[in-house]
């Protein structure tokens, strides 16, 4: 039986079975199965229905688009594996059952390819990755991901994010069981830098964690300030001091 696999940017996320004689609305409407209070997502944002045989996708007039495999379509005949995303969500198409031809048969991607992928920002290549580890059995790793995503869209949100907050706690617990060379590979994936404390990434020239509170110190803090002979104590940037004028 095919199968829809969808997680949404806030980290809600789920699966459904898909029916032959029964559509799946994707949206912020009452009526979609698949449904987010994100304003990237239209009311009825696209639909997923059995089509000649086949599952279909189609976007039904939303703002944003409707994207399957990075390439933005108005109806397409879903294949196993693919990758939809309708604003904040992501929906993974699976059907095992049906034999596939060779074009259909989804090439394993490369890690190496992937994080390259995520270097160059790439938001959905974060959550293939993780998809890519989980399927390598590699659940911690998958894990993390997911979190660090999550948290990324969190922070700077409506509601603070504070030390408490599972999300931070289980990055944490993680942690020591990945290597750090990994986790900072992932953090520097986006600008910024990688908390030494929960692992999530601070933005650039912050000399603390915006994820968490109390704040720790992140990796790499700005230059410190530089003190002239005088004992006036200047911007890091300064090339003479401010009180007496000397070089710096």
């Amino acid at each position: 039986m095919a199968r829809l696999l969808y997680r949404d940017r806030d980290g809600g996320e789920g699966t459904i079975e898909l029916s032959t004689s029964e559509p799946v609305f994707v949206g912020r409407g009452a009526d979609c199965a698949i449904r987010t209070a994100s304003g990237l997502v239209s009311r009825r944002h696209s639909q997923i229905r059995m089509e000649n045989g086949r599952f279909v996708i189609e976007d039904l007039g939303s703002s944003n688009g409707t994207f399957v495999n990075d390439v933005r379509i108005q109806k397409h005949v879903f294949a196993h594996a693919d990758l939809a995303q309708c604003g904040s969500l992501y929906i993974r198409f699976v059907d095992e059952s049906r034999p596939h031809s060779p074009a259909e048969t989804p090439v394993p991607p490369d890690e190496a390819a992937l994080l390259a992928d995520i270097a160059r920002g790439d938001d959905a290549s974060r959550l293939v990755y993780a998809d890519w580890l989980e399927q390598h059995a590699d659940l911690e790793r998958a894990e993390y991901v997911r979190l660090q995503e999550a948290l990324a869209h969190a922070v700077g949100g409506a509601r603070p994010v504070l030390s408490d907050d599972a999300r931070i706690v289980r990055l944490r617990e993680l942690a020591p069981a990945i290597p750090i060379a990994w986790r900072t590979q992932i953090a520097n994936a986006r600008t910024g830098d990688p908390c030494a404390a929960c692992g999530n990434l601070s933005r650039m020239q912050r000399v603390r964690c915006h994820a968490c509170n109390p704040p720790p110190l992140i990796a790499n803090p700005p230059p410190p300030a530089k003190q002239c002979a005088c004992g006036v104590r200047n911007s890091w940037y300064a090339t003479t001091c401010e009180s007496c004028g000397a070089s710096l």
